[in-house]
């Protein structure tokens, strides 16, 4: 039916003056209605960051779900990390703006990709507002993270690493440790602990 359509405008002669009419079932009208009618939009409800900075197996997973038309979304911008070979329902790819972007490919989707660090121990990422939330799993760090008007900060690292300079943890940390050192060293914990006492060899 399509093929015959399409052969008969081919055939028609423009200069006749014709309008040409396409007909189409009722209920696929009322669904391209109602994708119009409908607001399009993408939501990443989780964005999860797993594994161990140590075993360099990070992964990022994303959940959410798309209305609409299911637009591409930018959820992601992180300087000096590699997003690959990602499975799931949604593709990853990058954006005008160097910013990860999802393309869902089902209305709820799941996707999941590799997180290389260009020779860095830390990650540091900014969320966008279709984020609405971000956890982390890693063994050998902890997850560090702030609300912005754009969106949400946030950044990994060991959990031994100092934390980000420039912000107001790092001020508090350097503080604490220049503290610390002007401490003697009784008061600082690194006194010698005491020998534990002899057992009874008749006991």
């Amino acid at each position: 039916m399509t093929l015959l359509f399409a052969l008969l405008l081919a055939a028609a002669d423009p200069a006749d003056g014709a309008t040409s009419h396409a007909t189409v079932p009722l209920e696929e009208y009322e669904r391209l209605r109602k994708l119009d009618e409908r607001p399009s939009i993408t939501v990443v409800d989780l964005l999860r960051v797993e594994g161990s900075f140590s075993r360099r197996d990070l992964s990022v997973t994303l959940t959410g779900r798309a209305a609409g038309t299911w637009p591409t979304a930018e959820v992601l911008a992180a300087e000096g990390v590699r997003l690959h070979s990602c499975e799931g329902d949604a593709l990853l790819s990058r954006s005008e703006s160097g910013a990860f972007a999802v393309t869902p490919l089902a209305q709820r989707f799941r996707v999941r990709c590799k997180l290389a660090l260009d020779g860095n121990d830390r990650l540091e990422g900014e969320t966008t507002r279709a984020v609405l939330e971000v956890a982390a799993a890693v063994q050998d760090g902890e997850l560090v993270a702030s609300a912005g008007d754009g969106g949400g900060r946030g950044g990994a690292g060991p959990a031994d690493a100092p934390p980000r300079p420039g912000t107001v943890k790092y001020d508090e940390f350097m503080k604490e440790r220049e503290r610390k050192r002007l401490l003697p060293a009784s008061e600082r914990g690194e006194e010698a602990k005491p020998a534990p006492a002899a057992q009874d060899p008749n006991r």
